[in-house]
């Protein structure tokens, strides 16, 4: 399954990507973008099908530029990442692990969110002046490789 949602939905990227206008903003978005792009974003819950790769390609398809699909998707993640955060949060309270090493957890969340940052600010800026070409060409290179290798 993971083998074959890489390969479709790099295809999706790649025509979202092709035959996306790019000439719409996010702030001239509305609530049926919201929808169908949230909505696409449900889509990830099938292995293989990226968290941020469907509602960028949803973005694109909905006429947003590259950046505002990304940026919009990467928004999106906001609530499911503070959601997760919390539940392991609550997990490490319940578990008495948390008052042992909140030392090692505030270094963890210190490097995670610097990372993070860092690592969106770099997307953003090769979103700006650069197509999506190469993560479809990973996708379909690990598509066919999980493939091939879970065939034999």
């Amino acid at each position: 399954v993971v083998g074959v949602m890489l390969i479709a939905f790099g295809g999706v990227l790649l025509a979202a990507e092709r035959r996306g206008r790019g000439d719409r903003s996010v702030r001239e978005g509305g609530l049926l973008d919201a929808i169908i792009i949230g909505g696409a974003q449900a889509i990830s819950l099938v292995p293989g099908v990226s968290r941020s790769g469907i509602p960028i390609s949803a973005g694109l398809a909905r006429g947003f530029s590259r950046q505002d699909a990304a940026r919009f998707s990467f928004l999106l993640s906001t609530p499911a990442i503070g959601g997760a955060a919390l539940l392991t949060l609550s997990d490490a309270i319940s578990e008495g692990t948390l008052a042992d090493e909140m030392d090692v957890v505030v270094a963890g969340a210190i490097a995670s969110a610097a990372i993070g940052w860092l690592s969106i600010a770099y997307l953003m800026r090769l979103v700006q002046s650069r197509s999506f070409l190469p993560f479809v060409v990973y996708r379909l290179i690990a598509g066919v490789f999980l493939i091939a290798y879970f065939a034999v």
